[in-house]
């Protein structure tokens, strides 16, 4: 049992055909659990950022910087 994390962030921030269109947090174990064993909370972030072409680096816009810290303030909450 690895005790030195606090929880899990997942990010899944590409789009792709059969993902919902926008950005959110969600919560796959909450933190309600802590204290019960290893129940660390899993939060994961999704965005849907275009991308990168091949051979080039992903760069965001600045409403897409906006969107990725506005998320990881929900994921923080979470």
């Amino acid at each position: 049992r690895n005790n030195r994390f606090l929880a899990l962030l997942y990010v899944d921030p590409y789009q792709r055909s059969f993902k919902h269109p926008g950005a959110w947090m969600d919560e796959l174990r909450t933190a309600a659990a802590l204290g019960t064993g290893d129940a660390r909370p899993h939060v994961v972030i999704a965005m849907n950022f275009a991308p990168p072409m091949f051979g080039q680096p992903s760069l965001l816009s600045q409403g897409q910087v906006s969107i990725l810290f506005h998320e990881l303030g929900h994921a923080l909450h979470g």
